[in-house]
């Protein structure tokens, strides 16, 4: 299964698009901005049409870009990228593409996932957000946390067990759906800026590299980064100094400075107490309990200690909280 998101597809449209809104506003023919060959100019502009829907390849072949670009007076960036909002949309593009995938393909490690290793750091960061985390411990260890018991829904109807595992699934989807916006919204200025840095734009626009041909295989790159940019980040980070060249140097730094935030990091933790809890119940009652014998004490002993443990873990957290905080965790509610 291929990799590639079909960036070229999704811009050509808006190149189309964008050329010729610009020539009619300055009130600019082909010929005023492309003299010696007026073909490119025309693919452009009916690029969606039947005779030409197939040739976006040979729509900004090498210097084309310049030309035009040159003739419309805006600058190479702003014909490919358009402005910041326009550019900010391409960026928001990739990133639904990789990450609009089903929470729990991801939780399962589904192999048919394209882009597993984004969508891994994805997961990693939305343990921060503590209804999260809880959902998928309640469905995944069920008996611990009472699926066998009666529970009533909003309109105080016993809900069966089935049912309520069933909720807590679609729960875990939508929370998890909720933190992927949030990523975004929270990341997104450092992700974009990484984005345009691979291009060579954003410390100047005379360093804008751009090959329309290739810009499939470009976002490949800048979503994984290379060997070399990793070497390079290494070595920066060892002279204390943070530089993110592709998407997934952007998250894995999210993730470190998520982890250092002690309120941040509150639903992350909360999943390693979780998991000692089932630890520590696994371990009292291996050879300790037959098959259909019910548990004794000590199981229900070590339940309690460790969700007393999760319990103060909230309350002292909570009492920490300062207002940016509390939006934190607002949003990641609502």
């Amino acid at each position: 299964m291929s990799k590639e998101i079909n960036v070229q597809e999704h811009m050509k449209t808006i190149i189309s698009n964008r050329v010729k809104k610009i020539r009619s506003e300055k009130g600019l023919n082909q010929q005023d901005i492309y003299p010696d060959d007026r073909t490119y100019l025309s693919l452009i502009e009916n690029i969606n049409s039947d005779k030409n829907k197939d040739k976006a390849d040979k729509m900004l072949p090498d210097g084309v870009a310049d030309t035009i670009s040159l003739g419309l007076g805006i600058t190479k960036k702003e014909l490919c990228f358009g402005n910041e909002k326009e550019t900010e949309e391409l960026v928001k593009f990739i990133f639904d593409e990789i990450s609009n995938v089903d929470f729990w393909d991801v939780y399962e490690r589904n192999k048919d996932i394209k882009f597993k290793e984004v969508n891994r750091l994805l997961l990693e960061i939305s343990w921060f957000y503590s209804p999260l985390s809880t959902s998928v411990l309640k469905v995944k260890h069920g008996r611990q946390f009472g699926f066998s018991e009666m529970k009533r829904d909003k309109n105080n109807v016993i809900v069966e067990e089935s049912k309520l595992k069933q909720m807590y699934e679609e729960e875990c989807s939508t929370n998890y759906k909720k933190a992927i916006k949030y990523i975004w919204e929270t990341e997104k200025e450092d992700i974009i800026i990484s984005f345009l840095e691979f291009f060579g734009i954003e410390e100047s626009e005379d360093n804008f590299s751009f090959k329309f041909t290739k810009i499939n295989k470009n976002t490949q790159t800048w979503i994984f980064g290379t060997k070399k940019t990793k070497k390079i980040r290494e070595d920066l980070k060892e002279k204390g100094i943070d530089k993110d060249f592709s998407l997934i140097d952007c998250l894995e730094t999210t993730i470190s400075r998520y982890k250092e935030d002690p309120i941040l990091s509150i639903g992350y933790r909360v999943i390693d107490l979780n998991k000692k809890r089932k630890g520590m119940l696994d371990q009292e009652m291996e050879g300790v309990l037959p098959i259909g014998e019910t548990p004794k004490y000590g199981y229900f002993a070590s339940h309690g200690k460790i969700s007393r443990e999760v319990s103060k873990l909230y309350s002292n957290t909570v009492k920490e909280l300062t207002n940016k905080q509390l939006d934190f965790l607002k949003r990641s509610i609502n």
